[in-house]
């Protein structure tokens, strides 16, 4: 199969889209029929859902806005957060990139694009005007304009992430199967293949967190338990999360009910988005290139998704 070959061989030729690669590579999972590369593919060809995107897709932001008072207008200027509920404030921290890597690759391509921004619904920025008001201590504010902002150049960062990651997966593949590897010697060693998936790109594996490679700062392999607090409490220790973190989830995993792998709900979303953070700072030793996928494979099996 000549297939390896032609996406290594675009993956590494930088005048070549990324989306070329990545379209070799699915017909690749469709023809030996691996479902969790099949589904990295589509989504980062098609986009993930807005709620649930992976980490190396999540980056920290401005919140720049404008609003009148009574006798002054303010533009371009840094919206405080203090006051607000914590899970919006959560909210706000990150800007998401769920679209396809052709449309980012086109962002990136725009003249002019010195900065990426995001608006903000309507409801969340009168919730955002009335913190305002409270705590700038003003009865008369009107918050016309809020949006998140960050720069550009994390794109080419997103890109180059997805890039490498395929690269390691394909390298693998030809070092274990060779470059011209038939369908059926691919086909019957699926889940050897879905073990690659795991390592080199999603670091989410099926009922096991497995998460190794230069980005990563731990070794682990965890089975939890459905439903099983314990066994929940665990898996997220083995993974460095702090006691304090951990009895926080349990309190959110008590209340909350999930039966859809794509949308865990804002409550637990708030926390790994926290948890995320946490990787990026360092408080929680972590990659944070591995800290969603981590986050989000443990809580999966836990709910037995």
């Amino acid at each position: 199969m000549e297939l390896i070959k032609q996406v290594i061989n675009d993956l590494i030729d930088a005048n070549i889209s990324l989306e070329a690669p990545l379209l070799k590579t699915k017909v690749l999972a469709t023809r030996i029929n691996n479902q969790e590369l099949l589904s990295w593919v589509n989504q980062e060809l098609t986009g993930y859902p807005e709620n649930i995107v992976p980490a190396y897709r999540i980056y920290t932001c401005s919140i720049i806005g404008a609003y009148n008072t009574l006798d002054k207008e303010y533009k371009g200027i840094q919206i405080p957060t203090e006051g607000l509920d914590t899970s919006i404030r959560d909210e706000l921290k990150y800007f998401k990139f769920n679209q396809g890597v052709s449309s980012l690759e086109s962002i990136i391509k725009e003249p002019g694009s010195g900065i990426l921004e995001r608006e903000l619904t309507a409801e969340l920025i009168k919730v955002i005007e009335a913190n305002m008001k409270s705590y700038m201590n003003m009865s008369i504010l009107d918050l016309y304009d809020c949006r998140l902002r960050t720069a550009p150049n994390v794109i080419n960062q997103l890109l180059s992430i997805v890039k490498s990651r395929l690269l390691d997966f394909m390298l693998e593949l030809e070092n274990k199967f060779g470059i011209k590897a038939e369908i059926e010697t691919l086909k019957t060693n699926n889940q050897i293949i879905t073990n690659m998936v795991t390592n080199n790109i999603t670091n989410n594996g099926d009922g096991n967190v497995t998460n190794t490679g230069n980005d990563s700062k731990l070794k682990a392999k965890i089975n939890i338990k459905k439903l099983n607090k314990q066994s929940l409490r665990e898996g997220l220790l083995s993974n460095k999360v702090s006691e304090e973190d951990i009895n926080e989830l349990l309190s959110i995993v008590d209340k909350e009910e999930i039966t859809n792998p794509d949308n865990f709900g804002k409550p637990i979303n708030s926390w790994i988005s926290k948890m995320y953070n946490k990787a990026l700072n360092g408080s929680w030793d972590v990659a944070s290139g591995a800290a969603g996928g981590i986050l989000t494979t443990i809580i999966s099996q836990y709910y037995g998704l």
